[in-house]
């Protein structure tokens, strides 16, 4: 299966409620019968973040669909030598 037989959805909004980021996203319908299998998200917010990634598994909840995510941080990490 490739990227042509999937539904593209996308993020719309983004708010932050409650110290939580929280998106909107399309609802393209999925044409099944015209040979669509399912739809994709790509992770690029309005905001422009990049290197985002799933970090948990998906919870479907109340017609939702809930996943956590996470934003690399871009700050090098700094390893001290072990003392001795």
């Amino acid at each position: 299966m490739d990227r042509s037989q999937l539904q593209q959805q996308s993020i719309t909004a983004e708010t932050s409620e409650f110290g939580f980021t929280l998106r909107e996203v399309s609802k393209n319908t999925v044409d099944w019968s015209g040979g669509k299998r399912g739809w994709y998200l790509d992770l690029v917010p309005p905001s422009g973040a990049a290197g985002e990634r799933v970090v948990s598994n998906a919870l479907l909840k109340h017609d939702r669909i809930i996943f956590v995510t996470m934003i690399p941080s871009t700050i090098p990490v700094r390893r001290e030598a072990p003392a001795g």
